[in-house]
C-alpha cells in the first residue's frame, strides 16, 4: 500500500498582495515539501496585486491562481476554502517559509487527533535583513507569533494553521469584515467545542519586523482588528439591553480565577515560568530560570473588607439579553500584556528618538 492510499488530500492556502520575492521563496519551500504533491492542492489566492506577483504565481505550473478582489486576507483565506474540496485544509502566508516536513507532520498531528479542530504549527522568527533594528528584533523574538501559547487559550494564528475542512465550513470560515486578528477570533469559535492542537514539529519560519514603521504597522493594523471586534459586540450588547424597563445585569464569564493564576499567565506570555516559595503574605513568586523574585504581596493594597470569593453570575443577562462573553479570562490577560508590552516599546523608541 503506497502513502496516497493512506494519506488525506490536502488544500494548501496561500493569501498574497504586492510579494513577488516573498511567494516565489514560499512556493519554493512549498515544493520541496515531503508530503505527496499528488494529494496538496496549492491555491494561491491573490488579493489584488498591482505588480507581478500574479506572473510570479503562474511560473509555478502546479499551483492554482485566485483572483479575490475583496480586500483582505480573510477574505482571500476564505475564498481559497471555497474553492477546495479536499478533507483537510493548511494555511501559510505568502512571506512564511515552512519547512519541508512541515506538511508532513502537521497533518500526521490532525490525524492523531481526530477531535481537534485545529492544528497550530510552531512558528520560527528569522531576521530577514542585516539592518534591523536591535530593540524591534528584540520586541519580536520576546512577543511575538508564540503560536504555542496562542493555541494554549484557544488561538491559532494562520502563517501556520491546518483544520479539517468540515469545522471550517460549518464555522463559516473568517469574519472577513475584521482587519486583523480574525484568526483568533475564528480558532476562539472552534474552541468552544473542539480542541486546539499545538505541533511543535511542524515548523514555518516567519521573517520579525525589522524596522519601527513595520511594528508600527503591524500594531494599527492588530488594533484596528480588536476595535472592530470590541465595537461591533458593545453595539450588540446595547442594542439588546434597550429594554421597556430599566434593570440590573451581570456581564461576566461566570468563571472564578485565582490572582496567582492570573500573575502566571501574564509572566508566561513573557516567557517567565514563576516558582511560588513561602506562604500568606510572605509568598513570592520567582523566576524560575534566573532565580530572581519578581512577585511580593504588599499589604497596602488589601481591600479593607476582603471576601473569600468573587464570581460573577451573568445567567441573568444570558436568559433575558442573549448575551455572551466572547472573551476568555485567559486571553483577557494575554491581551493585557500586550498592551502592556506596547506601551513600554513604544516610550522607549519615544526616548531613544
Amino acid at each position: 500500500m503506497s502513502e496516497t492510499d493512506v494519506l488525506p488530500a490536502v488544500d494548501v492556502i496561500i493569501p498574497v498582495w504586492n510579494r513577488p520575492d516573498d511567494i516565489r521563496i514560499c512556493l519554493t519551500a512549498i515544493a520541496a515539501q515531503t508530503y505527496p504533491a499528488s494529494l496538496m492542492n496549492v491555491m494561491v489566492v491573490d488579493n489584488g496585486s498591482t505588480d507581478d506577483t500574479p506572473e510570479v504565481v503562474r511560473g509555478f505550473p502546479w499551483a492554482k491562481l485566485i483572483s479575490e478582489p475583496t480586500p483582505g486576507s480573510y477574505s482571500a483565506r476564505n475564498a481559497g476554502i471555497r474553492q477546495g474540496s479536499a478533507p483537510f485544509v493548511a494555511f501559510t502566508d505568502s512571506d512564511c517559509i515552512p519547512e519541508p516536513d512541515w506538511l508532513e507532520k502537521g497533518i500526521a498531528m490532525l490525524l492523531r487527533h481526530p477531535e481537534a479542530g485545529v492544528v497550530g504549527g510552531n512558528i520560527r522568527l528569522f531576521q530577514p535583513g542585516e539592518n534591523a533594528d536591535p530593540l524591534i528584533a528584540d520586541y519580536e523574538h520576546l512577543h511575538a507569533l508564540n503560536q504555542q501559547r496562542m493555541t494554549s487559550a484557544n488561538g491559532c494564528m494562520t502563517a501556520n494553521w491546518m483544520s479539517p475542512r468540515a469545522v471550517l465550513e460549518e464555522m463559516g470560515g473568517f469574519n472577513s469584515t475584521l482587519k486583523s486578528t480574525a484568526d483568533s477570533e475564528l480558532a476562539n469559535r472552534i474552541g468552544k467545542s473542539r480542541p486546539i492542537v499545538y505541533a511543535a514539529d511542524a515548523v514555518v519560519l516567519h521573517p520579525a519586523r525589522a524596522t519601527r514603521a513595520e511594528l508600527y504597522r503591524k500594531e494599527r493594523r492588530t488594533i484596528g482588528g480588536r476595535w472592530q471586534k470590541y465595537t461591533a459586540n458593545s453595539a450588540a450588547k446595547w442594542r439588546r439591553m434597550e429594554q421597556d424597563e430599566p434593570d440590573d445585569y451581570v456581564l461576566a464569564t461566570g468563571e472564578t480565577t485565582e490572582v496567582r493564576t492570573f500573575v502566571e499567565w501574564a509572566f508566561e506570555d513573557v516567557g517567565i515560568t514563576i516558582r511560588w516559595e513561602g506562604e500568606g503574605v510572605d509568598e513570592r513568586g520567582y523566576c524560575a530560570d534566573s532565580g530572581r523574585c519578581v512577585v511580593e504581596i504588599d499589604p497596602r493594597y488589601f481591600r479593607p473588607t476582603e471576601v473569600e470569593l468573587l464570581i460573577g453570575d451573568p445567567s441573568k443577562a444570558h436568559q433575558k439579553l442573549g448575551w455572551r462573553h466572547e472573551t476568555s479570562v485567559r486571553e483577557l490577560a494575554r491581551e493585557m500584556v500586550e498592551a502592556d508590552l506596547l506601551i513600554m516599546a513604544n516610550a522607549t523608541i519615544a526616548r531613544d528618538s
